[in-house]
């Protein structure tokens, strides 16, 4: 008897150290847990992304020569000019009542306020702001390259008019024209037309563009489809002209065109409504670009996995 109930004291004894063991993993694994949530949440706070419709509207602020340091605005974020091959940002847009200036992107400072909200800022005052050339609609098509298509078409007409050039002739330049084109205005070209490989039905419409402001760099683009709204690298997709005939045209009509097909898309990493996957998340960025074969490399530099 006093042997079993021995037994029965050494069986109690392993089974609360085993329980006791177990209750400090679970408790190590939930600190684990909350140290990795927490470093993400302070990743996302320092490495500050947003969609290009986010950003339209942004007031761009100076405390240089402001009364007290209040900020001054200057005005508000208008349009983003970049090459969508590489994502790129060149300039932007900043309009102050009705006037478009152009500002080089890297002139723009991106900190948090004392409430967590990004600020973008200039180091200029409002006098050497305004002193910045006004642009017209045709300093604009400049700085995007549109002039060389808009020169292109009106050699074009005027040689067709004298007999010296074909039809063919005409559509060859003006496509060459228009893929001479790398830099685009944000607005211009999202809610364009997706292609995935293989397709001759658009999949579906581009949704937004997503900009690391940090890096001064489109990084992703959004897509809804089915209800789910996926993310993908900019690596992954071309902007260009649906075929030749539209390539052809004065002002082509410009699609999205995918490297992957609809079934290499299936299992893509979407974006959730609880924000747990969202691009501002670098352990939701990972899976993004692990998934598209798009690796990280260096300060702002990104290339595909095992490419050149």
């Amino acid at each position: 008897m006093n042997r079993n109930l021995f037994a029965s004291a050494v069986i109690l004894c392993l089974s609360g150290s085993a329980d006791a063991a177990f209750a400090q993993e679970a408790g190590q694994a939930e600190r684990a847990r909350a140290a990795r949530v927490q470093g993400e949440k302070k990743a996302s706070a320092d490495a500050p992304f947003h969609t290009q419709s986010e950003l339209i509207g942004y007031d761009v602020l100076t405390v240089k020569g402001a009364d007290r340091g209040n900020p001054t605005d200057l005005g508000d974020i208008q349009d983003i000019i970049f090459d969508p091959r590489t994502g790129a940002i060149s300039y932007v847009l900043i309009q102050s009542d009705a006037t478009s200036r152009a500002l080089r992107w890297s002139d723009l400072a991106w900190t948090k306020n004392a409430e967590g909200k990004t600020i973008a800022s200039i180091d200029l005052s409002q006098e050497e702001f305004e002193a910045i050339a006004a642009l017209t609609d045709k300093d604009i098509e400049a700085l995007v390259g549109g002039e060389a298509v808009l020169a292109a078409a009106g050699r074009l007409e005027r040689k067709a008019k004298e007999g010296g050039a074909g039809e063919g002739e005409v559509a060859r330049a003006r496509a060459g024209a228009a893929r001479s084109m790398s830099n685009h205005r944000a607005t211009e070209i999202d809610d364009i037309d997706v292609f995935a490989k293989g397709t001759e039905e658009a999949l579906c419409d581009l949704g937004d563009y997503v900009i690391d402001c940090k890096k001064g760099r489109v990084a992703f683009a959004t897509m809804t489809s089915q209800g789910a709204t996926y993310v993908v690298p900019i690596e992954k997709i071309a902007v260009r002209p649906k075929d030749r005939a539209a390539a052809a045209e004065e002002s082509p009509e410009l699609c999205a065109f995918l490297e992957m097909s609809t079934d290499e898309m299936s299992g893509a990493p979407t974006l959730s409504r609880d924000g747990n996957q969202s691009v501002s998340n670098p352990r939701f960025r990972k899976q993004v670009y692990a998934f598209y074969g798009v690796e990280q490399k260096g300060a702002g530099r990104v290339r595909r996995a095992g490419g050149r």
